[in-house]
């Protein structure tokens, strides 16, 4: 009994401890290009968005659909895609039924 006590106050512990920490539970924070101009957005992240943004223009003038894969606009629209600054990570993010370039951290 004295032992199944411990295992559970430690196990405990490790709960407490891993909620503090935050371990699994954030949510990605997600950008798209309509945030520009807010802020929330450093002025080269702003900057791949538009780039983003242009290839999937140019992508659907060509070819008279949308891309469903931010890779799709490599290397005929983009040479790749963007590396983000803090991190994140560039991707297409569909609003109103239409892609537009996101970013995520």
């Amino acid at each position: 009994m004295k032992k199944l006590l411990v295992v559970l106050v430690s196990l405990s512990m490790v709960v407490g401890i891993l909620g503090i920490a935050g371990c699994g539970t954030t949510t990605p924070t997600v950008y798209t290009i309509n945030d520009m101009g807010s802020g929330k957005l450093t002025p080269t992240q702003e900057a791949n968005l538009r780039t983003i943004d242009n290839a999937i223009s140019t992508y659907n003038a060509e070819t008279n659909k949308y891309p469903t894969n931010i890779s799709q606009l490599v290397p005929n629209y983009m040479k790749q895609i963007p590396i983000d600054e803090k991190k994140g990570v560039y991707f297409l993010k569909t609003v109103n039924g239409k892609p537009v370039a996101a970013v995520k951290f």
